[in-house]
């Protein structure tokens, strides 16, 4: 069903009578004024500013119609333009004409329209292809230009928005394209002064070409701000700006010192680059055992014969699945490893390290508790005390579990090194290359206070986990890596 109406009584004289009450999968057609009309009309499209249908009046020529359309746009090209005329047969011929002579009045080029008609302007990029010139670097809005005819360096700089306080001037770079039609393209570098480019020294502020860039540099450690943090036992805790290669004992001298109370083996160092690296190592690690788990579960349940077995080996493999989920919720520390000692003491030593942006320090008070964690009866803290082992720790926690592995109890010290604990009287000593008795190996004690003894459980009591030779190690480094313990069920 047609149901006609008029949008111009609807929208221009608000008359409600027009407005039908649309239904589901309803069309509306709104017509063009010249559809139904029964006045010659012709059409103009491409680079005018209004587009559209135009009634023809008597001697109405080109000129006329682009005026109408309120004129030509800046990209509108002064070159040919067409007029696409229907025959009384309904062929359609095109007509071409010269737009800048057109508009100046010759009578050779502004040719009479006639009814239905159609005007088409050129763009100037339809002509040639628009070319481009780039400024990267210093400069307030870097990016990609028009080229225009002439153009400078300084223009170019100007056209960015110009250069920001922290351009060095002494020196810019610009980098050309040298094209070989149809063969082959190099690039060609030259440096100028820019100082004297935007002082227009010709030498300096060249005219550029199609597709060049200018890179205006940086001066050299302009306003770096970078940033570190102490806090603790420090007499003036807070962030610090640094220099480019200002060294630990340095800031810790800014901050006032240590407080009496600093516990200096306990200070905890972190650094963001070593953060990330550690994520990635983690990561990997988990892909690993991820790889040798669920696909070796898969094959299992793959090659499975009996219903009861398809079923255990289901489990298992949901196991081994919720066991690399709490891998992978994992996150490193970023946490690198430092002696603290008397800042001068420190100045130039080992552990003098060059700080980076983003360093944090922490140092605290001296925790006298020892954790013990892992396969022990009783997992908890403990007072600790100079005449005690890592022994006297785990009878203290109810000793180990039935499962404990008592032959690679380890030590997650409070500066964030890792130590395996002696299980006899002679230990193997890899740094010295030797056995020696327990008593005479490492200057640092075994057990400190704010140490973590960790007793590992027995992973090949778990059958699936026999399927990865080297498990003990891999979990060791993740407990290393994020200082905490990992704990398979």
């Amino acid at each position: 069903q047609l149901i006609p109406f008029n949008p111009g009584k609807l929208f221009h004289d608000n008359d409600d009578s027009q407005n039908i009450l649309l239904e589901p999968q309803d069309s509306v057609y709104i017509f063009s004024k010249w559809l139904f009309r029964d006045k010659p009309a012709v059409t103009i499209e491409g680079e005018v500013r209004n587009k559209g249908t135009f009634a023809l009046p008597e001697n109405y020529r080109i000129k006329d119609a682009i005026l109408e359309a309120g004129g030509l746009t800046k990209d509108a090209s002064p070159g040919k333009g067409e007029i696409f005329r229907k025959s009384g047969t309904g062929d359609i011929s095109q007509i071409y004409f010269s737009v800048g002579y057109a508009m100046s009045g010759d009578p050779a080029e502004n040719l009479l329209l006639k009814d239905e008609d159609t005007i088409r302007v050129h763009s100037i990029w339809e002509e040639r292809q628009k070319q481009v010139v780039s400024i990267d670097g210093d400069v307030k809005s870097p990016g990609q230009y028009t080229l225009a005819n002439d153009m400078r360096v300084s223009d170019l700089i100007f056209s960015a928005g110009n250069i920001l306080e922290s351009a060095y001037l002494d020196e810019a770079e610009i980098s050309s394209l040298i094209i070989d039609t149809g063969k082959s393209v190099n690039t060609d570098y030259r440096k100028i002064n820019l100082r004297r480019a935007l002082d227009n020294d010709p030498a300096h502020n060249i005219v550029l070409r199609p597709y060049d860039r200018v890179f205006v540099k940086r001066i050299p450690e302009w306003k770096e701000d970078r940033f570190v943090e102490i806090n603790g036992e420090i007499k003036f805790p807070g962030r610090y700006i640094i220099k480019r290669g200002e060294t630990l004992s340095s800031v810790l001298e800014r901050a006032g010192g240590y407080t009496d109370k600093a516990y200096l083996r306990g200070a905890v160092f972190t650094r963001k680059e070593v953060r990330k690296l550690q994520q990635e190592n983690l990561k990997a690690l988990v892909l690993r055992l991820e790889r040798e788990l669920l696909i070796e579960g898969s094959v299992q349940i793959s090659t499975s014969l009996s219903k009861e077995e398809i079923e255990a080996k289901k489990v298992e493999l949901e196991q081994k699945r919720k066991f690399l989920e709490s891998l992978s919720r994992i996150e490193a520390t970023g946490r690198m490893s430092i002696s603290l000692t008397h800042i001068r003491l420190l100045k130039n030593g080992p552990y003098d390290i060059e700080l980076e942006d983003g360093d944090r320090l922490n140092i605290p008070m001296k925790n006298n508790v020892v954790n013990v964690a892992g396969a022990v009866m009783s997992p908890g803290s403990f007072i600790f005390a100079d005449n005690l082992d890592y022994k006297n720790y785990i009878n203290m926690s109810g000793g180990y579990s039935k499962y404990a592995d008592t032959g690679s109890v380890y030590v997650l010290k409070t500066d964030g090194t890792a130590k395996k604990l002696p299980n006899g009287f002679f230990e193997w000593s890899n740094s010295r290359d030797r056995w020696e008795m327990t008593a005479f190996g490492e200057d640092i004690k075994d057990i400190e206070p704010g140490d973590s003894i960790v007793v590992p459980e027995k992973l090949d009591r778990i059958a699936w986990i026999r399927e990865i030779k080297d498990i003990t190690q891999i979990l060791y480094q993740i407990a290393v890596t994020a200082g905490v313990l990992v704990v398979v069920f």
